[in-house]
Formats: structure tokens, C-alpha cells, sequence
């Protein structure tokens, strides 16, 4: 996306799916990457470069992580970590 002129990059579905890669490697960088669109087009608009109705971060969802489905631990692996505290 670097080499795009802000409203060249200012389509909701195209940040929307460039994000969602990149949340499939790091949503911690996704999130931060969502942040920095977002200021980024908040002064396009600041500075007249884009109008109000153009800025398209409004309609794109920060990403967010999966939540982990907890397992208990098998015996083993509670005998395991007995004979390791011990």
C-alpha cells in the first residue's frame, strides 16, 4: 500500500482485506497498521486532501484475535510437571 496516493488507498474493502492478511501473521500489527490508516486519513480530511465522505477507516473493522479454546492437561503431562517442580 505504499505506493499508493491516499485516495488511491481510500477503498474500505481493499484496507479491510490487506488487514485480514495481515492479522493472519500478527493482529498485534494489524491493529497497529489499522491505527496508523486511520490518523492517517483523519488528516487527509484535516488537511482537505480527501473529503469527510471519502475517508473510509469508519467502515473498517479493527481486527481482532481469535480467542484460544483452553484444554486441560493430560495426566501425563500434570505428572510431568509435578516431577519438574519437585
Amino acid at each position: 500500500m505504499g505506493n499508493l496516493s491516499i485516495v488511491e488507498a481510500a477503498d474500505a474493502a481493499d484496507i479491510t482485506d490487506y488487514l485480514d492478511e495481515v492479522a493472519e501473521v500478527s493482529v498485534s500489527r494489524a491493529k497497529m497498521q489499522h491505527q496508523l490508516l486511520g490518523m492517517a486519513f483523519r488528516l487527509a480530511v484535516l488537511g482537505r486532501a480527501i473529503h469527510t465522505s471519502e475517508n473510509p477507516m469508519p467502515h473498517v473493522l479493527c481486527p481482532v484475535r481469535k480467542p484460544t479454546v483452553p484444554h486441560p492437561i493430560t495426566r501425563q503431562q500434570a505428572q510431568d510437571m509435578y516431577r519438574y517442580i519437585n
